[in-house]
């Protein structure tokens, strides 16, 4: 093997390329060969306590160069390219190009002109273009904590957030007296409400282009693009022009100039990615003596430079699955009692870290001179295991502390008062922490979907069923629960609705003749508990953690049980799980992975003071039994893990790190996509 990887390694080399880096891209490529002599100094890594600082660092680095050596900065993540490329700017390095096919939205300027359009168009039922439209605009600032507050006021009141707007801006109602704003916020919310009142007027007459021109003139930002100052404004300047250009193209496709019939086929544009900024720049990239690309990028074009720049190296920038974060979902949890599915797991893992070396391996050959490599957040990726050795780290840099202003202090303090953090609520954190923001503190609207739907109703229909088993209409009484909470309105069609709620009665009715057939010994049905976990410090309340103050020290968990039954051997902790899709299930790895099914078997020895034999999971489906249940045992060495990972993601809400982790599964299927920057694309 250590032959194999050195002529892979030969056969792939720069021509140019120092003998130590083609070792150490042998050393990549074969792991288990890797010697503990220290490295070359051609490879360097660095370690950054933040990714501001790595990128400080990057460009500082760069700029030290000298003149007549190339450089090329390698991203792992495309969003830290424009990053990148500003601070180099900033330090007034010449001749730096990016490599990366820009989006049109990734402008902010873009952004507003689209939000606008499609807040026109929808002003009562999408409130997050309004979100959008007060977030992006440069003349409407309002602090965020203060918007999510106009938020967070218009979920409870259950009304379109432009009603909400209106009545603020009015400042007579009781409405605006129960939100507490500064003057310069009372003031950005009049002026926009004015100007949008306006735009909605000129909407009846005007075209969609006569309307941003007519927008841009009222905020006064059409002279900065018109006159940009530097090569940023020159950028975004562009960059509208283009999207000036694409809804003039819309006006003649959709035989409409008007914003109802043009901002839908936008949408659309904007959601399959087809809105890419024009380039004036030819695919030469002999004339820059600095490059900034992503890796994704660079490994599709052919790249040599003097020095090459890895940034970012962290395990959650590279492609895949974005996985849950591990301080919120310990690997331990992961672990199971039957290897079979750990071990495939493990297996296709390692293949993948093999594939991405190889493909780090191919990149570094590009270098003639040296390799640097950088990482921020703690541990670097594993990609880089045979190579990080002896890293660089660069402690934060001392700044002085400034005053906190009494109102900042407030505003700390309020947000530290969740009222409640349920199971979902962690799932979406660990999921995307920027989808959480946008979900649970601006609280922006999301649509209903078919799939909640499903579920709810089956959950209904099936703890009706189970509360009371044996009495004569037991069957009926479960089919009117599940009829009772069935909600129109969110399918597609009328046909569809229909096949969904037959496929549910249908699912509900083989649940109930598998129970008949097999009859458990129910225990209890949507069981409520209370316990007390100091270490976790947070509150479980009707299956969601309720977080006390601040200064309180002993917090209560109190949480709902689907069912608990009694078997031969023990009693368990049941959770149940719709199949929508009615097809094959491998309940087994969803209860091994399921972090919900380990709190409640926690929470069970808690309450009764004896452990439960194991949590069960069953997915309710036509016929039932189509796939067996999942079954794990209950383990204590595995409640500190839970409880950490709990308590590490409540500090980390408390702490508003809400950084987006973009991927494209889930991206495709989140509700907020069209107005988050960081969308995958």
């Amino acid at each position: 093997m250590p032959s194999l990887a050195w002529n892979h390694v030969q056969l792939t080399a720069n021509l140019y390329s120092a003998p130590q880096l083609i070792q150490a891209a042998a050393a990549l490529t074969a792991p288990s060969c890797a010697t503990s002599r220290p490295l070359d100094p051609v490879i360097a890594t660095h370690l950054f306590a933040s990714a501001q600082d790595e990128v400080d660092f990057v460009a500082d680095l760069v700029a030290r160069v000298d003149l007549k050596k190339s450089v090329t900065v390698m991203c792992a993540d495309r969003r830290e390219v424009p990053l990148v490329v500003a601070a180099l700017q900033k330090r007034g390095v010449g001749n730096v190009r990016s490599l990366e096919r820009q989006n049109l939205f990734d402008f902010a300027i873009v952004q507003t002109a689209h939000a606008l359009l499609q807040a026109v168009a929808n002003p009562l039922t999408e409130s997050k273009y309004l979100f959008s439209l007060l977030h992006t605009s440069s003349p409407w600032h309002v602090v965020p904590s203060k918007l999510a507050a106009v938020m967070e006021l218009q979920r409870k009141r259950h009304v379109p957030l432009w009603d909400v707007l209106v009545k603020l801006a009015e400042g007579t109602t009781p409405l605006a007296q129960t939100i507490t704003l500064d003057a310069d916020s009372v003031a950005a919310i009049k002026s926009f409400v004015s100007v949008f009142s306006h735009m909605r007027e000129l909407s009846m007459t005007l075209s969609c282009l006569e309307l941003l021109h007519a927008y841009f003139t009222k905020t006064g930002e059409l002279e900065g693009l018109m006159s940009p100052t530097s090569e940023a404004d020159a950028a975004a300047s562009q960059a509208l022009a283009a999207y000036f250009y694409t809804v003039g193209e819309a006006q003649h496709s959709t035989k409409s100039v008007h914003v109802p019939f043009v901002a839908p086929y936008l949408q659309l544009l904007k959601d399959s990615g087809r809105l890419v900024p024009p380039s004036n720049r030819d695919d030469s990239i002999e004339t820059s003596r600095v490059t900034v690309v992503s890796i994704q990028t660079a490994t599709k074009r052919h790249i040599a430079a003097d020095t090459i720049v890895f940034s970012g190296m962290a395990d959650k920038a590279f492609p895949g699955r974005k996985p849950r974060e591990p301080t919120a979902l310990p690997m331990a949890l992961l672990e199971s009692i039957a290897p079979t599915g750990r071990a495939t797991s493990q297996a296709k893992r390692q293949e993948f870290i093999e594939k991405c070396r190889e493909t780090l391996s191919n990149l570094m050959l590009c270098a003639k001179l040296n390799v640097v490599f950088t990482a921020s957040g703690g541990t670097p990726s594993r990609i880089l295991a045979p190579l990080w050795q002896s890293p660089t780290v660069h402690h934060p840099p001392g700044r002085p502390s400034l005053p906190r202003r009494r109102d900042d202090t407030a505003d700390q303090a309020k947000e530290l008062q969740l009222e409640h953090v349920s199971f979902s609520q962690l799932d979406e954190f660990m999921r995307c922490p920027y989808r959480y923001y946008l979900a649970r503190v601006v609280k922006i609207d999301q649509p209903t979907s078919p799939g909640l739907v499903y579920g709810r109703s089956l959950h209904e229909g099936i703890a009706a069923w189970s509360s009371d088993p044996w009495v004569p209409d037991a069957s009926q009484n479960a089919l009117d629960a599940l009829n009772a909470s069935w909600e129109s309105g969110c399918f597609r069609s009328k046909e569809e609705e229909e096949m969904l709620l037959n496929q549910a009665t249908d699912a509900l009715a083989a649940f109930i003749a598998f129970e008949t057939a097999n009859p458990p010994r129910i225990d209890a049905v949507e069981s409520p508990f209370d316990i007390n976990v100091p270490e976790a410090n947070i509150r479980l309340k009707g299956n969601s953690f309720s977080l006390p103050r601040p200064s309180l020290d002993v917090i209560f968990a109190v949480g709902v049980w689907d069912r608990i039954d009694v078997r031969a051997d023990g009693t368990y902790v049941v959770e149940f799980k719709s199949n929508m899709s009615n097809g094959p299930r491998n309940n087994q790895a969803l209860a091994e992975s399921s972090l919900q099914l380990q709190l409640y078997m926690l929470a069970y020895a808690h309450v009764h003071g004896v452990p439960p034999r194991g949590g069960v999971l069953r997915s309710i489906e036509s016929p039932h039994g189509l796939n067996d249940e999942g079954v794990v045992q209950y383990d204590a060495k595995a409640d500190d893990h839970i409880l950490r990972g709990i308590a590490d993601t409540v500090q980390r809400i408390r702490r508003r790190e809400f950084d987006a982790l973009p991927s494209f599964m889930g991206c495709a299927f989140c509700a907020f996509a069209d107005v988050c920057p960081s969308k995958y694309r």
